[in-house]
């Protein structure tokens, strides 16, 4: 739940104009100018390391992700492409 939660966060911060969906272009831009912006808790030192999901992804991927919504009622993200 922790990770949906940061991500669920992550979401509502670059979605600055409650469109209920981001592009890659804004979810890069804001984790550069976040980045950019930053103090310490930015540092490489305090970068986390990922693991990979336990969730297995068996659809078939033969496009680029164009965005990922977020179905509170499921709290689940749903990726269109």
């Amino acid at each position: 739940a922790g990770q949906i939660a940061g991500i669920v966060d992550l979401f509502e911060q670059v979605d600055v104009h409650k469109e209920g969906a981001i592009s890659w272009e804004q979810v890069s831009s804001h984790l550069i100018e976040t980045g950019m912006s930053a103090d310490e808790a930015y540092s490489l030192d305090n970068i986390k390391s990922y693991e990979p999901s336990t969730v297995p992804d068996k659809s078939k991927h033969e496009s680029p992700v164009d965005k990922l919504i977020y179905l509170d009622k499921l709290d689940s993200l749903a990726c269109i492409s």
